[in-house]
């Protein structure tokens, strides 16, 4: 049965292409099926733009969209996958 675009719901907005890199990795580790719209346009500045609350044009960001019924657990993978905030980085392990 295919999946039709009525059934998916928008799970993350992402303007860092790295973060996006790393939410697909996990979603297809995980079978989640996702679309992903505004992908190839995150590194195009838009010409008067209208900039978000981040500081970044509005025109840079990536809407990741899962299927309804997979919103919740997509949401927990996502959340453990999170980049620590700076200060929270894990330091490098001594064999002391």
């Amino acid at each position: 049965m295919e999946e039709h675009a009525l059934d998916y719901v928008v799970l993350r907005e992402v303007s860092d292409p790295s973060q996006l890199a790393i939410y697909q990795s996990v979603l297809e580790a995980a079978e989640i099926p996702f679309q992903v719209q505004g992908e190839h346009t995150m590194g195009v500045l838009p010409v008067g733009g209208v900039l978000t609350g981040d500081g970044l044009p509005s025109g840079l960001r990536a809407i990741i969209h899962v299927p309804q019924d997979r919103l919740a657990e997509a949401e927990e993978l996502l959340s453990s996958a999170a980049r620590p905030e700076p200060g929270e980085m894990p330091g490098p392990e001594s064999d002391d």
